[in-house]
């Protein structure tokens, strides 16, 4: 933050911890309800993006020039902060790239998950288990 007052000394920053989730929801919410103590910027979860832009309390971003950043972002990412056609947030990050395993454990639970998946076969009458079921039995549908 030193950094940033320093290139732009006109600007004061007054960073506040108002929590995560559904504490710092709250609290945002209250103050959009009240008109008074709205932060300036907030960062909010994917998830909550709608229920602020649905409620008119985003602004949108495409109007300051914004949209040019898109490239820089994969489409699902970029999407998460669009809604309704309108930038409301800047992506910040998004979930590992990459998955690393054990193969040797991997394999080895591979033979639990088909024991499973047979038991369960034989005995489930559930149809939203049938492509999970039928994978790790070898068959397919």
């Amino acid at each position: 933050m030193a950094a940033f007052e320093k290139a732009y000394p006109k600007i004061k920053v007054n960073l506040v911890n108002a929590g995560n989730g559904t504490a710092e929801y709250t609290k945002l919410q209250n103050a959009i309800k009240a008109g008074s103590g709205v932060p300036d910027i907030a960062q909010i979860e994917y998830y909550a993006v709608p229920q602020f832009a649905l409620g008119g309390s985003l602004v949108n971003l495409a109007n300051y020039g914004l949209s040019s950043d898109k490239s820089q972002f994969s489409t699902a990412i970029w999407d998460s902060v669009n809604v309704n056609g309108q930038l409301v947030g800047l992506p910040q990050d998004t979930g590992p790239m990459t998955l690393w395993y054990n193969q040797t454990s991997t394999e080895q639970a591979r033979g639990a998950l088909e024991e499973l998946a047979g038991k369960v076969k034989e005995r489930s009458t559930d149809a939203r288990l049938l492509p999970l079921i039928l994978h790790f039995s070898g068959s397919s549908y």
